[in-house]
């Protein structure tokens, strides 16, 4: 089991996405704890969020965070990068450019993983409130394996969900994807109680 952690400054409650105060991001500090979490593991992720929309920067969790992932890559460590879908209006060619260059960044980072679209079983402020979601993200999945393949990069694609989602969203999620592409996927991640840290085989 591999272990990770969004090690990102809060700008936003994360249920609500009120705004509040937060330190700013202190990046050697925050690798030093990142190093030390990681211990003597050969692999370890850090968690960070980008977000897709014009709707997107109109609440304040939408900000990117950390804001430079780079900066915390090396001795083992890769970037897990969520690329949320935020838009107002449906735009699954957007979304699509926009999972390309997520991939792109990733495989400039040295590779890690893309996920595709952020726990569309939850309504807004999360995806799963925006118009066009489940399209979207197909789209953005089937570019995201694209551009992996088109890179021959060492990017893991994958989508999630919060919870236990029922069988009915993940069947609308399948067909969405489609059969070809759901084969496809590297992963599907389950989120539980936290944001913060997770694992996966």
């Amino acid at each position: 089991m591999i272990f990770g952690i969004w090690p990102g400054a809060i700008a936003a409650d994360l249920v609500t996405l009120e705004p509040i105060d937060c330190p700013p991001e202190q990046p050697q500090q925050t690798l030093q704890a990142l190093q030390t979490l990681q211990g003597d593991s050969e692999r370890f992720f850090i968690r960070s969020y980008r977000h897709f929309g014009p709707g997107a920067v109109d609440h304040a969790g939408a900000v990117a965070t950390p804001a430079d992932p780079g900066l915390y890559i090396g001795g083992g460590r890769q970037v897990d990068l969520v690329a949320c879908y935020q838009s107002p209006t449906p735009d699954a060619d957007g979304f699509a450019e926009f999972v390309r260059q997520a991939v792109r960044d990733v495989a400039g980072w040295g590779g890690g993983k893309v996920q595709v679209g952020e726990e569309l079983n939850v309504p807004a402020p999360l995806d799963g409130g925006s118009p066009g979601c489940f399209e979207a993200v197909s789209a953005g999945v089937q570019a995201g394996l694209d551009e992996r393949d088109r890179l021959d990069a060492s990017v893991a694609i994958g989508v999630n969900s919060a919870g236990l989602a029922d069988a009915r969203f993940w069947q609308t999620l399948a067909d969405a994807i489609g059969r070809d592409h759901i084969q496809r996927l590297d992963y599907i991640c389950r989120r539980t109680t936290s944001h913060v840290a997770w694992g996966t085989t």
